[in-house]
C-alpha cells in the first residue's frame, strides 16, 4: 500500500499547477462504488501533493465551458481516471473527447485508466482526436494498456497505479456479520464462465454495489446548505463551486463507505470487480479475485504486484473457495482478517 501510495503521489508531482487553478472533470455521480474511490483519491493525492483543490469540478452531464473558463481560465483540465477509457462506457468517451475538440492545445491529463477498445475503428478516431489536440498526456493503470497508449495514440503516456491507493491504508470499519461475501458484477463487463454463485457454501452471500441509499442526493443538498466553506462563500458573493466541489465529495465518501461496510461484512471477499480488490487490500482483507470480460484486474495486478499474501486468484468461484480455504490456519482455527 505505501508502495503504491508513494507511485501515485510521485506520479502527480510534475503535473502541479502551481497557483494557477485546476479543474476534476467527469466526476462519477452513479453508484459504483469504485469510481468514488478513485474520486477520492484524486482529490488526496492533490490535497497531499499540492496542498490544493481542484477549483472546477463537474460530471459529464453538468459540464459548463462558461463556468469552467470563470474558474479555470488557463489551467490545467484532469480527467477522472478509472475503466472507461474506449467504447464500453461511451458517455464518458464521448464527454472526454468532446473536451479535446473544444480545448485544442490546451493541457489536459487523463488520470489512470485502463484502455478497452472492442472496435478498432472507436481507437483510431480516438488517436485522431489527441494528435489534433496536441496537449493531451495520458496515464495508464496497467501495462496492457500502456503498450496500446505508446503503439496507437501520439501523447505522452505514464505507466501509474489507480488513484485509490492516494487512501492509503483503511481501518475495517465493522465485524464480519457473514462468512463469505461475494461481490461481483451484474453490468456489462461481467465474465460468463466464472461459475454460477448457486456453487458457494451456504454461508456465501452474493451482491453488487450498484445501489445506492434512495435519500442520499436529500442528504447531501442539505449537508451542501449546512457546509461551513459552501456557507462562507455564498455570502462572500463567491462562485458556488466550492459548495459543488463540497457535495460531489459527499457523495464519493458516503458511497465508499457504503462499500466498505458492505466487504467489511464478509469475512472473507471473492470479488470480480476491481476496487472490490483494492478496497479490500487497503483494509487487510483476505479475498479472491476473478476477472471481468476482457481481463482488467489480472492486468492491474500482474503490473503492480497487488496480490499480496492474502489474495488468491482464481478463474472460477469454487477455485476461489478453495484457494480461500487453503489460507485458513493448518489447525483450523481463524485469525481475525
Amino acid at each position: 500500500m505505501d508502495r503504491l501510495q508513494q507511485t501515485v503521489h510521485q506520479s502527480v508531482a510534475p503535473f502541479n499547477p502551481g497557483s494557477a487553478p485546476f479543474a476534476l472533470v467527469d466526476f462519477p455521480d452513479h453508484s459504483n462504488v469504485g469510481d468514488s474511490a478513485i474520486w477520492l483519491g484524486e482529490i488526496a493525492a492533490f490535497r497531499d501533493v499540492w496542498g490544493t483543490r481542484p477549483s472546477y469540478v463537474c460530471n459529464f452531464q453538468n459540464f459548463d465551458s462558461a463556468s469552467l473558463e470563470r474558474h479555470v481560465p488557463d489551467g490545467p483540465i484532469f480527467v477522472h481516471g478509472g475503466g472507461n477509457f474506449g467504447d464500453i462506457w461511451m458517455d464518458h468517451q464521448r464527454f472526454r473527447e468532446d473536451l479535446l475538440r473544444r480545448y485544442p492545445g490546451r493541457p489536459i491529463v487523463q488520470l489512470p485508466q485502463s484502455i478497452h477498445y472492442d472496435d478498432v475503428a472507436h481507437a483510431r478516431e480516438t488517436a485522431k482526436l489527441i494528435q489534433n489536440h496536441g496537449a493531451f498526456t495520458l496515464m495508464v493503470r496497467d501495462v496492457q494498456s500502456f503498450a496500446f497508449a505508446k503503439e496507437n495514440f501520439s501523447c505522452p503516456v505514464h505507466l501509474v497505479p489507480d488513484m485509490a491507493f492516494a487512501l492509503g491504508s483503511i481501518p475495517r470499519p465493522q465485524e464480519a456479520k457473514v462468512e463469505t461475501l461475494m461481490l461481483l458484477r451484474t453490468d456489462k463487463e461481467i465474465l460468463g464462465s466464472r461459475g454460477t454463485t448457486d456453487e458457494a457454501s451456504d454461508g456465501a452471500v452474493n451482491v453488487d454495489w450498484l445501489v445506492d441509499d434512495p435519500y442520499l442526493y436529500l442528504k447531501a443538498r442539505l449537508m451542501g446548505w449546512s457546509d461551513a466553506v459552501a456557507l462562507s462563500a455564498l455570502f462572500q458573493g463567491q462562485s458556488l463551486q466550492r459548495r459543488a466541489a463540497a457535495r460531489s465529495e459527499y457523495l464519493a465518501h458516503v458511497r465508499v463507505q457504503r462499500g466498505l461496510n458492505l466487504l467489511a461484512s464478509g469475512r472473507r471477499v471473492i470479488t470480480d470487480r476491481l476496487h472490490g480488490h483494492i478496497l479490500s487490500t487497503l483494509m487487510g482483507m483476505k479475498h479472491a479475485i476473478l476477472d471481468n470480460y476482457y481481463g482488467k484486474i489480472r492486468r492491474f495486478a500482474d503490473t503492480w504486484g497487488s496480490d499480496w499474501d492474502g489474495v488468491v486468484r482464481a478463474d472460477s468461484i469454487p477455485e476461489a473457495l478453495k484457494g480461500l480455504a487453503a489460507l485458513e490456519p493448518r489447525d483450523g482455527s481463524r485469525t481475525r482478517t
